[in-house]
């Protein structure tokens, strides 16, 4: 992601990036890794990046992710 944003300056593809936060998680990362996960683990179809089933996932995962932020360990890199 860091080369996408040093070619293109913009932290991702395809995203609305209004209310991105930088060093928090958003659900524009998360649907993005989903896309990338679904698109290389089979070569028979392309998927959208804007699939309900991404978007719907990413918000699920977001919800969690919100509650156990705060207990989540701090990666210092």
């Amino acid at each position: 992601m860091r080369t996408h944003q040093r070619l293109y300056r913009k932290q991702l593809p395809f995203y609305n990036l209004y209310q991105y936060y930088e060093e928090e998680i958003n659900p524009q990362d998360i649907s993005f890794l989903i896309w990338y996960f679904l698109n290389t683990v089979q070569e028979e179809n392309f998927i959208t990046p804007f699939n309900d089933f991404i978007v719907e996932t990413a918000e699920k995962i977001i919800d969690v992710f919100d509650k156990e932020w705060e207990f989540a360990p701090e990666n210092e890199i």
